[in-house]
């Protein structure tokens, strides 16, 4: 038997990079440069054939034009990330583009819309059995069902989410859980 070997070539590293410092940029809020950064990503993605690039960088532009009031091209940026990632089978991927996609419908009021796409998005992480993914969706779920009223099905989601957090050790989302069912018991 052999084993497989990944090799990394310079270029790689330097799209990785790139990558990278976009992401930085928008989390620094500096919109413009990072999009400027992703765009010319998408350009040579598109050009090289790398179809799993290209959505990786259309679910990143996608966010920053949500958070810049671009909601059009938001969603359609999203939905075309998620239908590469199911084309190419990658699963956790597209359930991340599908929770991107239930986070912009929430914010556009369009709940149910929201739910559904959270929900298409647990269906994936279930399958592959990823907790951490599982867990950011039924929070989503959660604050959702929070939104709508329906607080004994929040409370249930936030509950999930919290088992999960607490199992694998995650202070973070066992934090902020924490204070999503906080809120909610206000109203319970």
């Amino acid at each position: 038997e052999s084993a497989a070997i990944a090799v990394v070539t310079p270029a790689a590293q330097e799209t990785v990079a790139a990558v990278l410092h976009a992401r930085q940029l928008a989390l620094d809020g500096k919109f413009s440069e990072a999009l400027a950064q992703f765009e010319g990503l998408l350009t040579a993605a598109r050009q090289a054939g790398n179809r799993q690039l290209e959505a990786d960088v259309m679910s990143e532009i996608a966010v920053i034009y949500r958070k810049s009031g671009k909601d059009e091209e938001s969603l359609a940026l999203q939905k075309a990330a998620a239908d590469i990632y199911a084309e190419l089978g990658d699963l956790p991927n597209q359930a991340k583009a599908l929770r991107r996609i239930g986070v912009f419908y929430r914010y556009q009021g369009q709940l149910l819309d929201a739910i559904a796409a959270q929900e298409q998005a647990l269906t994936l992480l279930e399958q592959i059995d990823d907790a951490e993914g599982m867990a950011q969706t039924l929070t989503n779920l959660g604050i959702v069902y929070g939104e709508l009223g329906r607080l004994l099905e929040a409370r249930t989601e936030f509950e999930r989410a919290l088992d999960i957090y607490r199992k694998s050790g995650n202070q973070e989302g066992e934090s902020y859980t924490l204070a999503d069912l906080g809120q909610l018991f206000l109203f319970l």
